[in-house]
């Protein structure tokens, strides 16, 4: 939570650094909402009668979250949509794979995590997708950040 907490710090202040306001906005936004699902996520641990409602609201605020990077990431991937949707499904169901080979139980928040598992590869997928417009610095981050936390969620 602290790490969120502070993440979610350094957003605020470089969206007032920022040449991009707007950019920087949906990414504090996203950090927003992140910060909200560690909430959730650590609220099962304290309220234990209510774990499983705890977790399905951790999701939806990641799920919301992953939203508005894509968002923000849409702006500078320059690859046509039905590029992105295809990869996407494929990474999605690259990490269906995984989960059914580690023999992973969803429970009730089975369809809800395989939406949440199609909008992280979307997201994903644009932010690789920075790199068309050039090998960069801010296409490295962009594509470090989003694969790290794609890879953090598992």
């Amino acid at each position: 939570m602290l790490t969120s907490l502070l993440l979610l710090l350094f957003g605020i202040i470089t969206y007032f650094r920022s040449e991009n306001p707007k950019y920087a906005l949906i990414i504090v936004f996203g950090l927003s909402f992140g910060v909200c699902g560690d909430f959730f996520l650590g609220m099962q641990r304290i309220d234990r009668k209510r774990k499983q409602l705890h977790l399905m609201l951790g999701i939806v605020a990641f799920f919301c979250g992953h939203i508005f990077y894509l968002l923000a990431f849409q702006k500078y991937a320059e690859l046509s949509y039905y590029i992105y949707f295809p990869i996407a499904i494929i990474i999605m169901l690259l990490s269906w794979l995984f989960i059914r080979f580690q023999k992973l139980e969803l429970g009730k928040a089975k369809y809800l995590s395989y939406a949440y598992l199609f909008i992280t590869a979307l997201f994903l997928t644009f932010a690789f997708g920075t790199f068309k417009t050039g090998f960069n610095l801010f296409s490295i981050f962009v594509a470090f950040g989003a694969f790290s936390f794609s890879a953090s969620d598992f």
